[in-house]
C-alpha cells in the first residue's frame, strides 16, 4: 500500500505525467503487483503447515442452492428496480 501511494504521488503531482487516471491506475496496478512478486521472492514470509482439525464437519449445507437462488434473485430485482424500468 505504501508503496502505491507513494508511486501515485510520484507519477501524478510530482513528474505530472499525462496519461488518463485509469490508465494511470492500470500501471501503477502493474508496477505494485511486480514490486509485490519480487519481494515475496526475496523475503518470503512463512512456510505453509495444514492443520486437519477432525471435530469439523465440512459436508455442503443442503439448503444452499435455494439460497443461492434467492439471492440472485434478490440482486436483479434491485437492479431491475432502479434501473430505467423501475423507478429511476
Amino acid at each position: 500500500m505504501i508503496f502505491f501511494i507513494l508511486s501515485y504521488i510520484i507519477f501524478n503531482y510530482l513528474l505530472d505525467i499525462q496519461l488518463h487516471y485509469l490508465h494511470m491506475l492500470a500501471l501503477l496496478f502493474v508496477l505494485t503487483s511486480v514490486c509485490m512478486l519480487v519481494v515475496s521472492k526475496f523475503y518470503p514470509s512463512y512456510s505453509y503447515a495444514e492443520i486437519k482439525l477432525e471435530s469439523v464437519e465440512l459436508t455442503p449445507w443442503k439448503n444452499r442452492y435455494w439460497y443461492f437462488a434467492l439471492l440472485l434473485i434478490g440482486m436483479l430485482s434491485i437492479f431491475i428496480l432502479f434501473s430505467k424500468w423501475g423507478v429511476a
